[in-house]
């Protein structure tokens, strides 16, 4: 399942509304199999209005970023006050290399 999928469905079914940043590619994909509420969009500049969420998940994204620190300022400005920023990122430094992840 992909990741999109597993955190719409996952949320949603608590009656949250969901909303899904991903690379345009992606969108296109799966909007072609009507998945509802997926924008394509940049982690590092959010086009979001500031407080407007209450969490953002960033699941196995920061690795693949230029700039991190830009998505943390992003991802705190787009938050409400409250709101809750959860990461999860491979294991080891490797990892954390940017394009690590291509052999």
């Amino acid at each position: 399942m992909r990741r999109w999928s597993y955190w719409r469905t996952l949320k949603g079914k608590k009656g949250n509304k969901v909303i899904s940043v991903e690379l345009p590619k992606i969108v296109k994909l799966a909007q072609s199999r009507r998945v509802p509420l997926l924008v394509a969009g940049d982690a590092e500049n959010l086009a979001f209005t500031s407080g407007n969420f209450d969490a953002v998940i960033a699941s196995e994204v920061v690795e693949h970023l230029w700039n991190p620190l830009s998505f943390f300022d992003e991802a705190y400005r787009v938050l409400r006050s409250n709101g809750y920023l959860i990461i999860s990122t491979p294991e080891g430094l490797e990892s954390l290399r940017y394009d690590s992840h291509k052999s």
